[in-house]
Order: structure tokens, then sequence, then C-alpha cells
């Protein structure tokens, strides 16, 4: 319907009449209705349900299709005969146009309402007001994280004395008080369906959802699960894994996730318990967890029960998912990390300006769930630097295909070596002005390839004796060993500039980056408010960092005052700063 509009509003040039019912608004051009059904009216989508200590937490998504931003439409919850309105509205981020015409509109509201146990049970609706009129959404729609889905008929969620499913006539929820036998009802009906489908997903899950009750009986410890690149440590997951090994075992249950294939493995086996992707292993622990920790949002660390992954909404949805982040955000990338995409619980950031562009901006978090702790892997932070220079830029979505689920890794499009991106860094690396004045001067000059495009290093060009950064050497210890680093638009410098080194920042695809990659608004002037030189071709880089190089590299007096008042926190208390806020939110 959101294309049929579009192609509609190209057509009216956007002179859209809309027509005013009892029941719906119908936005049409010459009589024609912009959508299939004629109301803009279109689906809610449930993103959360939560229940805990007799609340019910609603976050969803009421859409419209062809509806003008101009219109006002005021969300809200129907609970039984009540009309309650929703105690947080907002604008969808995610709203989708084409050429700046409206072509699906989103309003997210949230809802915490007290249940009642005289009251016995719920039916609940999402009721939108506009244009003076009053409609009743219909169309119930639910994401990846609801804990209750519509491919099962049976599917349901339960907590603390409340069930909660979808009603009889599927355009709305169902909220009843139980105890334990009629959850046990609830299990069986649910139970006796996945039997009645009989695929492979559904009879594992037949297996697994009673293994989980019975174990959860022996847990005595929360178990949190930890991670970062499901082929690569060494960022904030394995720093705060170890804090917890060291420091808080006594408390809680730490399990690492990362690829036996992995050259980390082995060396994480010996700090505490770690499991492969997708094993039997790590579904089980991921299941019975309290939390999962990450540096990634990939969904190996969500919900690694693949085919079988609607089976287990319910017992998954009560899984805290705490964003480690794995860089600074000086970007807007709320396409990306919003709260519908992502459903983080925890947001860890590391300067009041990033948690306050978070907060304030698309992400739609609230100031409880961005926390302000600086990232773990500040914590293990030292400088012994060489006469080393590393050029680390960032990777390109637009020059990619498809990512290997097991690897994490992206394929390449197929002109890659000849992409402006390829042919740059080929060039620089292959400079013979920056490699004799290096010679010349005593430093070495190598290239780290981003991990995302791993295995891909023949595909860049290079001559046999350019330095090639090994994937196996932690980033730790390239900012601990470089004298000065050239990256780009890469947020992962800043543990570089947090040992007050200096950076250059080469921008040669400047308007390509910002256009087809994942970021959406410039947050940072990088000339006015960065923390080095920016370059914007091969010759101005080549010639800063011999300038660099001339001077022994020393961090100039400007991009030291930035840094000095751009941190937060400049001590080794990030692990503990993130601890105190899962604790916290464990215990609410």
């Amino acid at each position: 319907p959101e294309y049929r509009a579009y192609v509609l509003n190209e057509l009216a040039d956007g002179k859209v009449d809309y027509r005013y019912t009892d029941d719906e608004i119908i936005a049409s051009y010459k009589g024609v209705p912009l959508t299939i059904q004629g109301s803009f009216s279109g689906p809610v989508t449930y993103h959360a349900i939560r229940l805990k200590n007799g609340m019910l937490h609603l976050e969803g998504s009421a859409y419209f299709y062809a509806a003008p931003e101009s219109l006002d439409i005021q969300v809200f919850v129907k609970i039984n005969d009540e009309l309650v309105p929703a105690t947080r509205q907002y604008n969808d981020n995610l709203i989708r146009k084409a050429e700046n015409i409206m072509t699906c509109r989103g309003e997210m509201f949230e809802l915490d309402y007290k249940l009642d146990p005289a009251e016995q049970e719920y039916n609940i609706t999402v009721v939108c007001k506009a244009g003076g009129f009053t409609f009743e959404k219909k169309d119930l729609r639910f994401n990846q994280y609801s804990p209750i889905t519509k491919r099962y008929e049976n599917s349901y969620y339960h907590k603390d004395g409340w069930v909660v499913k979808i009603n009889d006539d599927i355009t709305g929820l169902y909220v009843a008080a139980a105890d334990a036998k009629a959850v046990k009802l609830y299990e069986k009906a649910f139970c006796v369906e996945l039997r009645e489908i009989g695929k492979q997903a559904e009879k594992h899950a037949l297996i697994i959802r009673p293994l989980i009750r019975f174990l959860k009986k022996f847990i005595k410890k929360p178990i949190w699960m930890i991670s970062d690149r499901v082929m690569k440590a060494d960022d904030n997951g394995e720093v705060f894994f170890k804090f917890l090994c060291e420091k808080k075992k006594r408390e809680v249950s730490p399990c690492f996730v990362i690829s036996k294939k992995s050259p980390d493995y082995n060396r994480l086996k010996k700090i505490g318990r770690v499991v492969h992707p997708y094993s039997i292993q790590h579904r089980i622990y991921h299941l019975l967890a309290d939390c999962t920790i990450s540096s990634q949002t990939d969904m190996v660390y969500r919900n690694p029960m693949r085919k079988s992954r609607r089976a287990y909404l319910d017992i998954l949805s009560d899984v805290e998912f705490v964003f480690l982040q794995h860089g600074v955000i000086h970007n807007d990338i709320s396409g990306w990390l919003c709260k519908k995409r992502q459903a983080c619980s925890g947001f860890v950031t590391t300067t009041q300006k990033e948690h306050d562009s978070i907060v304030n901006g698309n992400y739609n978090y609230t100031e409880e769930q961005v926390w302000l702790t600086g990232m773990p892997r500040f914590d293990n932070l030292v400088d012994n630097k060489e006469k080393l220079v590393t050029i680390l830029p960032t990777w390109r979505r637009f020059l990619t295909k498809l990512q290997n689920p097991e690897t994490g890794i992206w394929e390449l499009v197929d002109n890659f070596a000849e992409t402006k991106y390829a042919v740059f860094y080929r060039e620089l690396m292959n400079s013979e002005k920056l490699n004799s004045a290096a010679k010349r001067l005593g430093y070495k000059i190598q290239f780290k390839i981003h991990p995302s495009f791993l295995t891909h290093e023949e595909e860049f060009g290079f001559n046999s004796d350019v330095n090639i950064v090994d994937n196996d050497m932690p980033y730790r210890e390239i900012y601990s060993k470089s004298s000065l680093i050239v990256t780009d638009y890469s947020s992962a410098v800043y543990d570089f500039i947090y040992l007050r080194k200096p950076m250059i920042y080469c921008q040669f695809d400047r308007e390509d980056f910002f256009q087809n990659h994942m970021t959406d608004n410039v947050e940072l002037n990088y000339e006015t408010e960065g923390y080095g030189e920016v370059t914007l071709d091969l010759e101005s880089t080549v010639n800063t960092i011999i300038e660099y190089m001339e001077n022994g590299c020393q961090l100039k007096d400007k991009y030291r005052e930035r840094i000095d008042s751009f941190f937060a926190f400049n001590d080794r208390n990030n692990c503990q700063r993130v601890y105190e806020k899962i604790v916290e939110l464990k215990n609410k």
C-alpha cells in the first residue's frame, strides 16, 4: 500500500484529497484510493511486551499509509472499556519516504499500565484519533523482539502471575491473571500445536522448552552472555568478560560467545567459559541467561535459535540486551541503532555529547537506557609507542553484497579493486614519496584491514612489500605501539586519542560515505571539532603524514585541549561502571 501511495502521490504532484468518514480517513487522487483498502490506516506492530511486578509494559508503532505529516495523530490503548493515552508517543524514525513524499508514517507509542488482580482479565487494542475521528487499529503484527507471534495460534507469554496472548479475533491482546496450574494449560496447548505442526524446529522446541524450565531450578547465579565479533574478540566484550571472570564470579556466571575457528578462542577459554556460536551449549545458555552483553548487534547474540527462533520468543523476551558499542558515535546512525531495530536495555556511551545525542536524537531511548560509563576496553589501554604509523580505515556498506552469518565477513562487490576506496589506499600504501620519507625517518607504515573486509586482502592490490597488520594482532596492541593513526570516519580510534596520541582524518570519499553508508547526519564537524587534521586527497594525506613523522608524531596543543574536554572519564573504572548499571537494570 505504501508504494501505491507513493506512485499516486507522484501522479497527483502531491495534491491528494482526504475525505473524512465516521470510520476512517480516505486518501485519494481523482477518486482513486491511495491504498488497497481505501483508508490510510495501516497496521499496529508491537516491538515489546513486558510483565513485571504487576505492570504491563507495551511498545509499538501505529502505521498510516499516505497520512500527511501535518495531521495530528494521537495514540491510545483501549483496555477493556478504558481509553488510556500513551505515556510516551513520538515519530517512528523509520518513516519511509520517497523523493520527500510520505509513503508510510509511523507513530511510536509506549504504555505502562498497572494490572489489577481483581479485574482478572483485559482486552487490549490500539486506538488512534485524527481529524476529529477515532480509528481502532485491527491489523495486528509483532516484530522479532516481541514475546508472542502470529505464527502459532497458542503463542503466549507469562510472568509474575499474568499471561499475554493474542485475542480470539486477532485484533488485539488478551491479558489474564494466571496461576501455576493455568500456565501449565497454556504451555500444554502451545506444545500440542508444536507437535501437530511436526516440523524439525517444532520437534526440537518440544524437547528444549521443558529442559529450560527444569534447568532454571538449579541456577544459583545469573548467567551473562558476553561477545564481540563471531571470529574476533579483542573489544569491549572481551575486556568486560575478563573483568567479570577476575572480579565478579561470585556474583554472576559469565559466558563468552566466539567461534572455535577464531584464533582468540583458546586464549579466552583460559579466562572463563566459552561457547561456539549456534552450538547447543550456546542456545541452552542463552535461553537460561539474564542478559546478553555485546559490542555488536548481530542476531546471533540476540536469538541464536535460527529456524526455531519463534518457538522461544516468550523465553527470550526477558533476556536484556546491553550494547557495549565498538566505538564512540559521532554521526547520526539512528537508522541502525534505534530502539525499534535493536531494543537495547542498556546503551553504553563514553562522552557527554554522545550520551546527549542518543537521548535527544532519533534513537528513541530514555535517559535510563543510555548509560554514560565509558567503554570497558579503555581500562586496558597502555602506551608503548614505536616509530609506527597505522592506516586504519573503516568499511563501506555500499561496497559489499551479503554478510556471512558464520564469520561476520561481507562479500565484496565485483569491481571492488577498481573502486575509489581500493584505489586510494592502494596508491597511498604504494606512494614512493611516503615510503621514502618513512625509511629516511625510521618509521614503519602498516595497513589494518577492517574486520568486515577480512580475507579480501588481495582485492586491494597492494605491492608485496606493503605491511598488512595480522588479523591476530589485538587492536589494543595497535593503539599501544602506533605513534600516528590515519583513519577516515572510524569511531574505533577514540582508544588511540584516549592515550593522547595524534591522528589524521583522511576523507577522500566524504560525499559517497555519507550518502551510501549507514550514517544519516554528521554530528561532528571534523575541521572545527575533530581531534586531528582532515585531508581530502592523496597528496595532502601523504604530506600530513610526513609532517607528523618529521615532528616525532607529537600531539598538537589544540587537539590535546579538545581531547581533554571530550571524555567523561579518564580513569580505568569503565568496566565497574558498566557492571553497576547492569545490576541496577536487573534489580528494577
